[in-house]
């Protein structure tokens, strides 16, 4: 089975279509497999309290992860309030017991003490563009990688970092894309040298791991 694990659309094959924060307080709730989170670009304009007291009292029962969330040095408000909201969904991932797919642009060392923090929280890192030394310091913890359409070509980095990531910390993703997650298997699987239908087992295996109790 091939499985998306974080989306903006609906597909023909098993994803979790990620819906914003501000939708989702809307009303838009999907009745298919879904995550939702306050995205740090937005974190500033939508009422961190409202959203996490509304999901610890009245969560989908199709929801999946909380996400994505996380930290952007590129673009949003400044990073203390990013911090602040981050966290807000960190502890209500823990309550919830719930995974937690992150946002990280040029902020992985400001995301690794709250990872050191709630460690007992489950993360995957969305589109994982770290190098191997990051990963490695993240392999202490309970965090998996998600990878795009960047695996589609990737940088020597990125190379590197697929040729050593442990094949039960990985999952596959299209984000905004609108193209088959095949593709990104496929070519995952040459870079690997590994058979697809061994890494489609593998993404199987780790999706029951780390979602074991979402619904």
């Amino acid at each position: 089975m091939l499985i998306d694990v974080h989306t903006h659309h609906q597909h023909d094959w098993f994803c979790i279509q990620s819906i914003h924060a501000a939708d989702y307080l809307n009303g838009s709730i999907s009745n298919q497999p879904h995550s939702t989170g306050i995205h740090p670009w937005y974190a500033d304009q939508i009422s961190a309290e409202k959203f996490v007291n509304i999901l610890a009292n009245q969560a989908s029962e199709n929801l999946f992860a909380i996400g994505e969330c996380g930290l952007d040095r590129v673009k949003g408000p400044r990073l203390q309030i990013q911090k602040t909201v981050f966290e807000q969904q960190l502890v209500l991932a823990q309550k919830l017991n719930l995974p937690v797919i992150v946002h990280q642009v040029k902020t992985l060392s400001d995301i690794l003490p709250y990872i050191k923090k709630y460690q007992n929280n489950r993360y995957i890192m969305h589109g994982f563009r770290g190098n191997t030394q990051q990963m490695q310091q993240l392999l202490d913890y309970d965090v998996s990688f998600s990878f795009g359409k960047t695996a589609l070509d990737p940088s020597d980095k990125l190379k590197n970092v697929i040729s050593e990531v442990p094949l039960n910390r990985v999952f596959f993703e299209t984000d905004m894309a609108a193209y088959d997650i095949k593709r990104i298997y496929n070519n995952f699987a040459v870079l690997r040298k590994i058979d697809v239908q061994e890494l489609e087992l593998k993404v199987e295996n780790n999706f029951t791991k780390v979602f074991k109790n979402s619904n």
